[in-house]
């Protein structure tokens, strides 16, 4: 069963970004907004937890309306993947071209340098796209595979010694642009199992749920302003809050929670998740450390406590999801 550590489409874990409704850019059904990327520039995600295993996969969907760009290959890069020690592990820039065909230049890398291919990728103008990078590391050897809307569009691999760690961040520019232009990416995941096909619903805070122990307005929170948020003094105390309304498909892969928090002097040093219904409390199966800077957290709830089956859309009516402040 794959296990998320890292799902987004909210401009807090991508600091200094810009919210777009550009038409064709992202679908309203499943998040509210693109996360827009000007020309020769680029978004970094917040740091998130390493998959367990030694393969991560990286998915986003993508939209641009010009896919044309010359220059500095560097100026234009689409991907960029690093592990905790900032150490690059695999990137996907535009390679400076004038035709029109998505070519680009692949790279994984070994420490002692790295191996590279340039292929022409099935990425449609105008259209939206969906990008999925499987980046293996099992210290004898590194694999990239890119997938352009599902299909292998190009594999490299170096095998040796290497120590690498997993993806823990990843950094996306605006590779099918030129001056002027623009580039949309949408519901971005990272996941240890196959990320093809995969889609992101995202749910919202709306009310005051059940538990209503923390100091704030869940409402109140903000995409783009990570001063907004909500307090626990002491430990134990929990806050749960209403969402938006779910309108995706009946069955789902996982529901996960997601909080950017951090720790106050004197406060709980720790959060963890929890969902609940029908009164019950359903709590994840660790804590989450913070500290004195802002910390991405997940929770994977992969399934349905309640009933230790797969989630369904109905399990969604009436579900609210929090935390609780850890000692």
């Amino acid at each position: 069963m794959t296990n998320i550590v890292f799902a987004s489409n909210n401009l807090v874990h991508w600091p200094l970004s810009e919210a777009s409704t550009q038409a064709g850019s992202f679908d309203a059904t499943r998040v509210p907004y693109a996360i827009v990327v000007n020309n020769q520039q680029n978004v970094g995600s917040i740091a998130f937890a390493p998959v367990a295993g030694n393969v991560s996969w990286t998915h986003f969907r993508l939209w641009f309306d010009n896919n044309w760009s010359g220059g500095n290959p560097e100026d234009y890069f689409l991907l960029k993947g690093f592990d905790t020690n900032a150490n690059l592990l695999f990137d996907l820039t535009k390679y400076p071209n004038s035709s029109k065909d998505g070519r680009t230049t692949g790279k994984v890398y070994h420490g002692g340098g790295n191996v590279s291919g340039t292929q022409a990728f099935p990425f449609n103008e105008d259209k939206m796209n969906s990008v999925d990078v499987r980046y293996e590391n099992d210290g004898a050897k590194v694999n990239m595979q890119l997938y352009a809307n599902g299909a292998l569009a190009l594999e490299l691999e170096w095998v040796g010694v290497v120590a690498f760690g997993q993806v823990t961040s990843i950094q996306i520019g605006a590779a099918f642009t030129n001056t002027g232009a623009q580039q949309w990416m949408s519901e971005i995941i990272v996941a240890d199992n196959d990320t093809r096909n995969a889609r992101l619903n995202l749910l919202r805070p709306t009310a005051v749920g059940g538990e209503t122990d923390w100091v704030g307005i869940a409402t109140d929170l903000a995409d783009n302003d990570p001063t907004s948020g909500m307090t626990a003094i002491t430990a134990e105390q929990r806050q749960t809050v209403d969402l938006s309304a779910y309108t995706g498909a009946g069955n789902l892969s996982a529901l996960v929670v997601s909080t950017v928090a951090l720790a106050g002097a004197n406060a709980p040093q720790n959060i963890r998740h929890t969902v609940r219904m029908s009164t019950v409390n359903y709590d994840g199966p660790a804590d989450i450390p913070l500290s004195e800077t802002l910390r991405y957290g997940l929770t994977d709830f992969q399934i349905n406590p309640a009933t230790s089956l797969p989630w369904t859309s109905a399990d969604l009516v009436g579900l609210e999801m929090g935390f609780i402040a850890k000692a």
